[in-house]
């Protein structure tokens, strides 16, 4: 009798085990391939600033990568404008970033050039590819994949530093190859983006644009403050400072998964986003301490607009638009704050100036936070689940005479949750999420899950 109990909470073990490493597969994969894409790119931008033999001006050389990011990241949104297929992009833009890497190392100004540039080009493709597969996901595990890719500056930082050119490359190349392979596999094992839940998902390419006016308020701050206390992207407080928003976030997650919700994403974003570009230009502080606290006000602007757009995203185009787009506003008007700030330094006008770029960027703080609530904007309380889903699948299961209990059996049955996560998340036994299953299934005229899927659509 024990043998056999204990046989059976083997097997129970066993099979949490296997679903759970099975569930979860798709985000490790991603996370795993953001890692070692920083790793990669942090190398060209560490080398771009102290070991490019052939210039004496690591910044013209970064921008050269700059301007790479930006055709890349409008490669991108064209294509997701015009329905062009994106199949095999990420190994373009992978062998992108090597080519570009080969030229980087080359003594020829002109190959240099041209290598930084491509090797940015690549670079933009392969994380909007990742943001993208990564909306496919639950909005909270998409959160965690957007901090990983936060932290991943500082886990990379140590290895990017201490590698000379010709072993750094090779490493690089290497980190490349091995995030390409974890996008593609990530890509198999990723279910389809959910368009179970609404007769005619396609909706805007920028379901909530004020996005993209806080996507160039807070960059500009951000780029002119840099300008006027010498940052390079490259520089070690840099890598903490991006780090931070990121880590507190996932330590967020760990805590209050169930409850971790969008107003959780903006309490600790906001803070430090207004913090950072307040106190790192008017404190006066080492320059270490103001490199962390400026680059942890960009990072948590990053963590605010990424997430804002997986929120108000319908469609797999629409998701590939808004973070090409999104992401390229932000990597222009750091530029353009940079060149600002070079601009108005020498004027000694500076801090009036920053002043007016800081407090544009705490008042588009109203341009990001909703202020209604439907299909396309998400209630700041909700747990983190797609406006867009909840209002299609509200609609279905009314229309449908679903009960309140049923409703939310519903939601997550068609979410792709499991009778033992279905059961953890409403705090019910499994015997009555089975039965609530029946019923709706009942409804729905349809026999099993996937029959509730294709009658969803």
């Amino acid at each position: 009798m024990n043998n056999g109990n204990a046989s059976a909470m083997s097997k129970r073990v066993g099979e949490r085990l296997y679903r759970t490493v099975r569930d979860n597969l798709p985000m490790v994969l991603l996370v795993g391939g953001n890692v070692l894409l920083g790793v990669a790119f942090n190398w060209g931008l560490a080398y771009a600033g102290s070991s490019a033999p052939w210039s004496s001006d690591g910044l013209i050389f970064q921008s050269y990568v700059e301007g790479g990011e930006i055709v890349g990241f409008c490669l991108m949104a064209i294509a997701a404008a015009t329905g062009t297929s994106l199949a095999g992009s990420c190994v373009a833009a992978g062998v992108g970033m090597v080519v570009g890497m080969a030229g980087m190392l080359s003594p020829i100004g002109v190959f240099a050039n041209g290598g930084s540039a491509v090797f940015g080009c690549g670079y933009a493709m392969l994380l909007t590819e990742y943001l993208t597969a990564a909306s496919r996901l639950v909005p909270r595990k998409t959160l965690s994949v957007i901090a990983v890719i936060l932290v991943s500056a500082f886990i990379s930082f140590p290895l990017t530093t201490e590698l000379d050119s010709a072993g750094g490359s090779l490493y690089a190349i290497a980190a490349t190859a091995g995030s390409v392979l974890c996008l593609l596999m990530a890509a198999e094992a990723l279910p389809p983006l959910a368009k179970a839940l609404g007769k005619g998902v396609a909706g805007p390419l920028v379901a909530h644009k004020r996005l993209v006016a806080f996507a160039i308020g807070v960059p500009l701050a951000y780029g002119f403050c840099t300008s006027y206390l010498a940052i390079g992207p490259s520089s070690f407080g840099f890598a903490v400072g991006y780090m931070i928003p990121g880590v507190v976030v996932l330590a967020g997650l760990v805590l209050f998964y169930n409850r971790f919700s969008l107003l959780t994403v903006y309490a600790i974003g906001y803070p430090m986003m207004v913090l950072g570009l307040l106190l790192s230009f008017f404190l006066g502080l080492p320059s270490f301490w103001a490199k962390v606290l400026i680059s942890a006000s960009l990072s948590s602007a990053y963590i605010l607009i990424y997430m804002m757009a997986r929120l108000c995203g319908r469609t797999e185009a629409a998701f590939t638009f808004s973070y090409a787009v999104l992401t390229l506003l932000i990597t222009l008007f750091v530029t353009i704050g940079k060149e600002v700030g070079s601009f108005f330094v020498p004027l000694e006008i500076d801090s009036a100036v920053a002043v007016a770029l800081v407090m544009i960027a705490v008042l588009s703080f109203g341009l990001v936070m909703p202020r209604t609530q439907g299909a396309e904007t998400p209630d700041v309380n909700d747990p983190l689940f797609d406006a867009s889903m909840r209002h299609d699948a509200l609609t279905l299961a009314h229309e449908h005479g679903l009960s309140e209990r049923e409703t939310a059996v519903y939601v997550l049955l068609v979410s792709g949750k499991g009778i033992g996560d279905i059961s953890e998340e409403l705090f019910i036994a499994p015997s009555t999420v089975r039965a609530h299953a029946s019923r709706i299934y009942e409804k729905f005229g349809v026999h099993d899950r996937e029959g509730l899927a294709a009658a969803s659509r």
